[in-house]
């Protein structure tokens, strides 16, 4: 199955780290695809995202690096053209 996770999703699994959303993204039946922006929009709001993990800056990245192994990105401009 294919899923298009947005950054919530990513959040989710950040700041719950043993819920079913984790679950989802690390499953081997799913390949994940997100469009790159999305590594812009959760660095904006990393310090936030540290607090709400109650996670060191260290175990953040590495939770994040994790689930981005799995992710595989879409440049903005192989979809622009789909936007209307």
């Amino acid at each position: 199955m294919k899923l298009v996770p947005d950054a919530n999703i990513v959040i989710s699994a950040l700041i719950r780290p043993e819920g079913k959303t984790r679950d989802v993204l690390f499953s081997e039946s799913v390949q994940l695809h997100a469009p790159q922006s999305i590594l812009e929009e959760l660095e904006e709001h990393r310090a936030e995202l540290i607090e709400k993990s109650s996670l060191l800056a260290i175990s953040f990245d590495i939770s994040l690096s994790q689930i981005f192994s799995n992710v595989s990105f879409v440049p903005f401009a192989h979809f622009e053209p789909f936007i209307r």
